[in-house]
């Protein structure tokens, strides 16, 4: 007996979040995915607003900081590419509140000083930024991808180098 009643309920109360004006929130991975593919296009703009999206969705408990670092990153860079270097600038500092060895965001940070944008030129803080990345590359074993970067980075600070 105590089965059919449980049965009817079932059927008769619809559950929360599965009527027709129910808001569906897509999963944080599925928006970065969506992002990548819109950066993958060059649709910069398109793909920041997929990572600000999927910040906001994403987990905010400490255990998913770094998860969020990333999304803040991955923001960071689209912005700066759209261009809105400052917006950029606000995103990787939130990236680094989040996680902290989160290096990659230095040389991204190098990027926005170096002179590729007017607004946030400051070549003093263009060499910090690729040298703090260096550094953290360094200390963590840096994979190929990274040297890459690095190799990028060695070349930024050299023609950064005449100041």
């Amino acid at each position: 007996m105590r089965r059919l009643a449980l049965a009817l309920l079932l059927v008769a109360v619809p559950a929360w979040g599965c009527g027709p004006d129910a808001e569906v929130v897509p999963h944080p991975k599925d928006l970065k995915a969506e992002g990548d593919a819109f950066a993958a296009r060059g649709e910069w703009g398109r793909a920041a607003e997929s990572y600000r999206l999927a910040f906001a969705v994403e987990d905010p408990l400490p255990e998913r900081a770094k998860a969020r670092a990333w999304l803040a990153y991955h923001r960071g860079v689209a912005l700066a590419r759209v261009p809105q270097p400052e917006d950029a600038r606000r995103w990787f500092e939130r990236a680094l509140r989040l996680d902290p060895g989160l290096y990659v965001v230095h040389f991204e940070q190098g990027l926005l000083h170096d002179g590729r944008h007017p607004e946030t030129t400051d070549r003093r803080l263009a060499r910090e930024a690729f040298h703090r990345f260096l550094a953290a590359s360094t200390r963590a074993g840096s994979a190929p991808a990274d040297r890459a970067i690095a190799e990028e980075a060695n070349r930024a600070l050299e023609a950064l180098a005449d100041d």
